[in-house]
């Protein structure tokens, strides 16, 4: 058996070194000794149901197992698919590239349409496969690169500066892009080789996707915590240069479905009642605090997340097999001086749907968001930190 991780988090040198650096993903490292921790073997099947960056897709399928990731990110998705491509994909995108640098017609002339245009015109070329996730993967930062001037502390947030058209035409863009391509391939090309069969990447909200009854033996994975952060939103940039290449979802239709999306404009409140205990009361404290907001907007918020969740973990528990195991990511955080404890609270939810919980392991948070608000109630600004709850279906 591993060794306890220092920390869930994506460490600094791996965000350097791999293909896309996703702020909210947990490091190889933890999800190689949670797999582990399941008693996951070859053969079993894992789902994970916010794939985010596919980190635990991937390293299932290093052990053999079959893996389902699923997110509502569409860029995240790209990326988990761009993680299985092999020699054959990379080779096509370095194909793709060598094109693009020698293409003289300018009747496109925006870099990142030129660049896909490379490849959809090959023969070779393929909607939804590795190949075209590698060479989408490799242009993002450089989508992010037109648009730092955006960009604020928040991780996950751009501002509305600079946002407008995304597109470039200069010389220095499409070198810089290419070079961009060309170092996503290298960096790919050091990953363990895995079976392409046994990782599938879909990319929709887990809510909508019916999965087989019974048919998961694990699950791994992190949903987004009680922060109010815009996951959809840190990824703006990306989708912005998907939307100019006609092959991503309306921003607006994302963050409204995002489980725990800061807009609370679509939500009924009927599912409320049907809440654990220790949510109502929670709830309750929130709709009674005297702070600006806390009727009109904080309460809206926090029931719009558990009546999400409580969705979600409906799902898992109906795709998962009798004594089937899963391993659940969260954190604490605070509303105001009000500390939530975000393990507990979706402990009750998960008995409710027939989960017992089996042991828990908490790490120390190495970076957090809230640490760079200078509102943030002084124990909201203390680095929380993050636990790993393991769970085991028992009805």
């Amino acid at each position: 058996m591993r060794s306890v991780p220092l920390s869930a988090k994506i460490g600094v040198r791996e965000k350097r070194t791999g293909i896309y650096p996703y702020y909210a993903g947990y490091s190889a490292e933890f999800a190689r000794w949670a797999i582990d921790k399941l008693g996951g073997k070859q053969d079993q099947s894992l789902l994970d149901p916010w794939n985010g960056t596919g980190t635990s897709t991937l390293e299932a399928a290093k052990k053999g197992l079959r893996a389902t990731g699923i997110d509502l990110n569409p860029v995240l998705s790209f990326v988990a698919k761009a993680g299985t491509a092999d020699s054959e994909d990379r080779q096509l995108v370095l194909e793709w590239i060598a094109d693009f640098a020698s293409d003289t017609n300018d009747d496109d002339t925006d870099v990142f349409l030129r660049m896909y245009k490379a490849a959809t015109t090959s023969s070779a070329f393929v909607a939804g496969s590795p190949s075209e996730a590698l060479l989408l993967t490799g242009m993002f930062p450089a989508a992010r690169y037109l648009r730092k001037s955006a960009k604020t502390r928040n991780p996950s947030w751009y501002s509305r500066k600079g946002l407008g058209l995304l597109s470039d035409t200069g010389p220095s863009l499409q070198s810089l892009t290419a070079e961009y391509v060309r170092k996503a391939v290298k960096r790919q090309s050091e990953y363990t080789k895995v079976s392409r069969g046994l990782i599938t990447i879909i990319n929709s909200d887990f809510r909508l996707v019916t999965l087989p009854p019974s048919s998961y033996d694990l699950v791994l994975s992190s949903p987004p915590y009680l922060t109010r952060l815009d996951y959809v939103q840190a990824t703006l940039p990306e989708i912005q240069m998907l939307n100019l290449l006609g092959i991503s979802t309306p921003i607006g239709y994302l963050r409204n479905r995002m489980t725990g999306t800061p807009l609370t404009s679509s939500l009924d409140l009927s599912d409320v009642a049907h809440m654990p205990s220790g949510v109502l009361r929670l709830l309750k404290t929130v709709y009674d605090h005297q702070s600006k907001a806390s009727k009109s907007y904080y309460f809206r918020f926090f029931a719009k997340y558990f009546i999400e969740m409580q969705v979600g973990i409906r799902q898992i528990a109906e795709a998962l097999r009798i004594d089937g195991k899963l391993c659940i990511v969260t954190q604490p955080s605070y509303y105001k001086e009000v500390f939530v404890d975000l393990p507990s609270l979706l402990t009750e939810q998960f008995y409710d749907a027939g989960m017992v919980l089996d042991e828990s392991y908490s790490f120390d948070s190495t970076h957090s968001i809230v640490s760079l608000n200078s509102r943030a109630n002084e124990n909201a600004r203390r680095p929380p930190k993050e636990t790993a709850v393991f769970y085991r279906k028992v009805k």
